[in-house]
C-alpha cells in the first residue's frame, strides 16, 4: 500500500513540475505579429492576379483571361496591355516568339526582370537593356544607413516583416500623383543604362521600375516582388500602381494568372490545323481498314487450291479405306445430335423423316436430300464428297 500511495505522489508532483515548467517557457517566449495569407475564396490560391482582375473590371477595364502565350497572334497588340507571371527568358522558345511578335506589332507588356542573364544570346530577346533582379540591392542599402549613422526617415519606420527577412515598404516617387509605398524585397539592376530607358527609383536611388519602346510597342519590367499578386493587392498603393501601370483608359488588359508552358503540337493545330485533319482521317481510315467485315457467305472456290481442303480429303480417302468413312459421318451425326437436343429436346425420339423435316425448315436453303444424307448415310460415297458434307454440318449447326 505504501508503495502505490508513493508512486502516485511522484506522478502529481512530477506534472505538477512539467506544467509550471510549460507556463515559465510559454510566458518569456518571445512573439512576432506575421501576416498569414489564407483566404477562405479558393480563387485566390488558384488565380494569383484574382484581386488585381476584379480591381481592374471595377474600374470599367475590358480585361480578359489568357492561359498561354502561345496563340497570342490571335489577340490584337496595338493599344492593349499583357500582364504574366512569368519572368522574361523563362519560357520556351514558341512562347517568346509569340511574345515578341506581339510586342513588335503595338502590344505593352508588364512583366518581371530575369533573375540571372543568359550567356547566349536569344532569338527572341524583349530585354535590351539587360535588366535583372537586383537580390541584395535594398539590404546593402540598409547597412551603408547604418554604417553612416543615418536616422530611417519616417516612411521606412514601419518596415516589417510580410513573408519573410529583408521585405521592407519601399518609397517610389514619379510613378503616380501619389507616393507609392510598396512591399519589397527586391530591386532591379541595369547592365547596359541608357537614355532610351525611363526609370522610376526609390527614395534611396535603387531602380524599382523600367519601361521602355520596343518595336511599335512597349515593355514595362517590375522586380521580383510579386506586387500585383493576391497578397500584396490589399494594400492601397499597389492597387494604385496596378492602375498606373495601365493608365490607358482604352484597350483591353490581358491576365495571364499562371504560366502554362505550350508545346509544338498545338502550334501545329494552329498553324497547320488541315494537316491534323488529314492524319486524323489517315488513321481512321487504317482503323477501319484493320476491322473484320460480315458480308454474305462467298461460294467455295474449288478450283482455287486451299490446303486445308487438300487435307481434308486426304482424311477422307485414309478413313474412307479403312473404315468406309463410318467413323467420320458418325462424328458428324453425334456433333449435330449434341447441338440439335439444346433446341429440340424430344430430338431421339424423332424419326429420321420428322428430323429432316425440321432441320429443313430451320435452313430452306439447304436441301431435304443434302440433309438426309447427313442424318441417315453409314458412309462417306465417294471419299472426295466429306467437303460437301462438313458444309451441310456448318450450315445446321448455325441455325441451331
Amino acid at each position: 500500500m505504501n508503495r502505490t500511495y508513493t508512486a502516485r505522489l511522484l506522478i502529481v508532483v512530477s506534472l505538477i513540475v512539467l506544467s509550471v515548467a510549460a507556463y515559465v517557457w510559454l510566458a518569456d517566449g518571445e512573439y512576432e505579429e506575421t501576416r498569414v495569407f489564407d483566404p477562405d475564396n479558393r480563387q485566390l490560391r488558384l488565380e494569383r492576379m484574382h484581386i488585381s482582375e476584379q480591381w481592374l473590371r471595377q474600374q470599367s477595364r475590358a480585361v480578359e483571361v489568357v492561359q498561354t502565350l502561345q496563340f497570342l497572334d490571335s489577340l490584337p497588340a496595338a493599344g492593349q496591355h499583357l500582364i504574366i507571371p512569368a519572368a522574361l527568358g523563362d519560357m520556351s522558345l514558341l512562347d517568346a516568339s509569340q511574345l515578341q511578335d506581339w510586342v513588335l506589332r503595338g502590344g505593352h507588356l508588364v512583366a518581371v526582370a530575369p533573375n540571372v542573364l543568359t550567356e547566349d544570346d536569344q532569338p527572341f530577346d524583349i530585354n535590351p537593356f539587360d535588366v535583372t533582379n537586383c537580390f541584395n540591392c535594398l539590404q546593402r542599402n540598409d547597412e551603408q544607413n547604418a554604417l553612416e549613422g543615418e536616422q530611417e526617415n519616417d516612411q521606412f519606420k514601419n518596415r516589417a516583416a510580410a513573408d519573410g527577412d529583408g521585405i521592407e515598404r519601399v518609397t517610389i516617387k514619379g510613378l503616380t500623383d501619389q507616393t507609392l509605398r510598396l512591399w519589397s524585397q527586391f530591386a532591379l539592376n541595369i547592365e547596359t543604362p541608357s537614355d532610351k530607358l525611363e526609370q522610376w527609383r526609390s527614395t534611396r536611388g535603387d531602380p524599382m521600375l523600367v519601361r521602355y519602346a520596343f518595336g511599335a510597342g512597349r515593355v514595362t519590367l517590375m522586380p521580383a516582388n510579386q506586387w500585383l499578386d493576391n497578397a500584396q493587392m490589399i494594400e492601397p498603393d499597389h492597387a494604385r500602381l496596378l492602375t498606373a501601370l495601365v493608365a490607358e483608359p482604352q484597350g483591353t488588359i490581358f491576365l495571364q494568372h499562371y504560366s502554362i508552358p505550350g508545346g509544338l503540337l498545338p502550334w501545329l493545330w494552329q498553324k497547320a490545323p488541315a494537316f491534323w485533319l488529314a492524319l486524323l482521317g489517315l488513321v481512321a481510315l487504317g482503323i477501319w481498314h484493320r476491322l473484320p467485315r460480315l458480308g454474305p457467305i462467298q461460294s467455295d472456290p474449288e478450283p482455287q487450291p486451299n490446303q486445308l481442303r487438300e487435307r481434308l480429303r486426304a482424311n477422307a480417302r485414309f478413313d474412307a479405306k479403312h473404315t468406309d468413312g463410318q467413323s467420320l459421318i458418325k462424328a458428324m451425326r453425334e456433333e449435330l445430335a449434341v447441338r440439335a437436343l439444346r433446341r429440340y429436346p424430344d430430338w431421339h425420339q424423332l424419326s429420321p423423316s420428322q428430323r429432316n423435316e425440321r432441320l429443313a425448315k430451320l435452313v430452306p436453303a439447304l436441301s431435304p436430300e443434302a440433309i438426309g444424307e447427313i442424318l441417315t448415310r453409314d458412309r462417306i460415297e465417294p471419299a472426295d464428297r466429306l467437303i460437301d458434307y462438313l458444309t451441310v454440318q456448318r450450315q445446321l449447326l448455325h441455325a441451331l
